[in-house]
């Protein structure tokens, strides 16, 4: 069996996928590791394919659109005991690998995410809004909610045990997918580690498949929707107590009028 399988989506990335196939063959190489690199094709229409088998990898096709289905692919081809995503855009440097390895490994971790706020993030790497506004509060969300403290939700950089798709089921289509398996993770109260990744501004020549609003209304919209006490029960409670507060304050407000009255009139 495989001992690691880096599992990469990829769409019209030709300029930047082979070198990080090359990167994560590398790293195996340089740490005597049998390892696999696996590119999900969802659908390009340039030359990535070709680019991806000619540095190595092994190459499928995932013909739905979004990044949860091509993770779903990859994830249906993978021979390895332990899987690593990646980005296939040369944002993340591949080389850090093996920093993910040795929690899964040696320290009895099933979950490793990449923190690029723990780590380095260059300059034009990360829109600010993305770095100081939105990252942040989906991150506060997703702690809040599912009762982890990582510090970066909506890395695409993390590995985890090959043993933990056995336990969860993922159905996410677009980059909710992150959220949706490192909130299925906590769900099933796994061992969740944190590394310090550093992130690299995208090549000019290529473009970013993130749209900030929609993906991120996506990322909250799961968010609510997997952690229904907060969608239902605790909204639920509130009104309810509001309610009765109203109904008691009508009650004994109408009690008061009445004592007064008898005061006044009876008496």
């Amino acid at each position: 069996m495989v001992d690691v399988s880096v599992v990469m989506p990829c769409l019209n990335e030709e300029k930047t996928v082979g070198i990080c196939v090359e990167k994560a063959i590398k790293v195996f190489k340089e740490n005597n590791i049998d390892g696999e690199v696996i590119v999900v094709d969802n659908g390009s229409t340039d030359n990535s394919a070709e680019v991806a088998k000619k540095a190595g990898a092994r190459v499928v096709s995932e013909e739905r659109k979004g990044k949860g289905y091509a993770m779903q692919k990859g994830f249906s081809e993978v021979k390895g005991k332990y899987i690593i995503i990646v980005d296939s855009d040369n944002t993340s440097n591949l080389l850090e690998i093996p920093k993910f390895l040795s929690p899964l490994m040696n320290e009895g971790y099933d979950f490793v995410n990449g923190s690029r706020f723990k780590g380095q993030i260059l300059p034009g790497a990360m829109p600010w809004l993305h770095q100081h506004v939105g990252n942040t509060f989906l991150t506060k969300i997703f702690n809040l909610f599912f009762h982890t403290n990582i510090s970066d939700m909506t890395s695409g950089f993390f590995g985890f045990k090959i043993d933990i798709l056995k336990k969860i089921e993922l159905k996410t289509a677009g980059f909710d997918f992150e959220s949706e398996i490192k909130a299925k993770i906590a769900k099933e109260n796994l061992k969740i580690a944190e590394v310090p990744v550093n992130l690299s501004p995208r090549e000019k020549w290529t473009k970013p498949k993130l749209n900030s609003f929609r993906d991120g209304w996506k990322h909250l919209r799961f968010m609510f929707l997997f952690a229904p006490n907060w969608l239902f029960l605790i909204p639920g409670v509130i009104f309810s107590v509001i309610g009765l507060f109203l109904i008691f304050s009508i009650l004994f407000g109408s009690l008061k009028i009445f004592w007064i009255y008898n005061l006044i009139f009876i008496r």
